[in-house]
Order: structure tokens, then sequence, then C-alpha cells
């Protein structure tokens, strides 16, 4: 009587998870959020894979103190740094989301130009590591943080220097972690399949012979 060996189940797939969120006017110094670790007593911990985010909005107002007309852009960027993580080589910054007003033609004479509800959209930069797991298990699961720092500037193109510029700057940091492990468990192919596998097995033995 042939015995059939276990068989491993396919790896399984916690979240992706969604961690907290911090927003506020840039600059964010020191500012924390919060994900779900991993709870190593579903399995054995395979690979973890974390999405950092990031994304700014805001205004600007541009002033031409110039006589005459003059064509000018501003573009506000904010530069997203973190703390390093165990395990993990994310490149500082991990991410530059910008807004800008486009070009826009100012009157002279201290024209203003203001532009609200700018937004340049979640920017993430994303890595999977396959070792180095424990500060980010535990039995029962558990929480581990993450920290951002944020440089924001603006960049004035054209208006021959002689327009003035304003801003307002709200950051978002956050990010998703997702977990593959293997729960252990194995199975062992039911008798209906092993006699199927059995009747296939002899019918390619009879067809040999048959050649042969």
């Amino acid at each position: 009587m042939m015995v059939s060996a276990p068989v491993s189940a396919a790896p399984i797939v916690v979240g992706p998870t969604a961690c907290s969120v911090f927003s506020g006017p840039t600059e964010l110094v020191a500012s924390p959020i919060s994900c779900a670790q991993f709870d190593s007593s579903l399995g054995t911990l395979i690979s973890m894979t974390l999405e950092l985010q990031a994304q700014i909005t805001g205004t600007i107002s541009l002033t031409n103190n110039a006589a005459n007309p003059q064509n000018v852009s501003g573009t506000t960027t904010s530069s997203f740094s973190i703390v390093p993580l165990s395990g993990f080589s994310f490149a500082n910054p991990f991410a530059n989301p910008s807004f800008s007003t486009g070009v826009q033609n100012i009157a002279g004479g201290g024209g203003v130009y203001a532009s609200g509800a700018l937004n340049s959209g979640v920017q993430s930069a994303s890595e999977t590591i396959l070792a180095g797991f424990a500060p980010y298990q535990a039995p029962g699961g558990g929480l581990f943080g993450i920290t951002a720092d944020t440089l924001s500037g603006i960049t004035i193109l054209g208006g021959g220097g002689q327009v003035d510029s304003a801003q307002t700057t709200q950051g978002t940091f956050s990010a998703i972690v997702s977990y593959v492990y293997d729960d252990n468990v194995v199975t062992t192919p039911e008798p209906a399949t092993m006699a199927l596998l059995g009747a296939g097995m002899l019918a390619l033995g009879v067809a040999r012979r048959r050649r042969s």
C-alpha cells in the first residue's frame, strides 16, 4: 500500500493593513504612526512588506512687485524622511510630494495670484524583507512605530526676482503593512484523490507494456 507524504499548505497573506495616520502643518517633526505587528501564534513568518505613504495639500500666493505683468509659477515640495527601521533600507527622503500653481500671468503693480486646495496626491515607497522579523511580531500581535520628518520649501520660476510668495502646507504620513506566513499545517491527499492517482499510474504502466 502506498502511503502519501504530507503536503505543506500554501503561504497565507495577512493584510494589507493600514497603519495609523499623522497629519499636520509642515514641518512634521518626529511625527509617529503605529502599525500592527504580526501575531506569531498564527505560524512562521516568511516575508513582510511595508509601504510608506506621503502627501501634501495647501495653498500658494504670488505677488508681482514689478510694474509690468509677469509669467510666474510656484511649486511647493516636501521631502519626507523616516527614522531607520530595523531590517529595512528605505532611502531618505523616501518621498518628495509637490503641488504647483502652473504658469500664471500676474498683472504689474502689486498684482496677486492665490491658489487654494492644491494637492500633491499620494507618493509611496515599498520594500519587502525576508528575515529580521523580531521587532514586527509578537504573540497575540501588538504595534510597532514609524517616525517621519519633513523639509518643505517653495520654488518660484519667472518674475525676474520681483515676485513675492507665501505658502501653507499640510503634510500627511501613513503606511500599509502586509505579512506572508506559513501556518505550519500539513495536509494529506484525500483517499479518492489517491485512488485516481493510482489508477492513472496503472494505466500508464499498461500503456508502456503494450508499446514494448
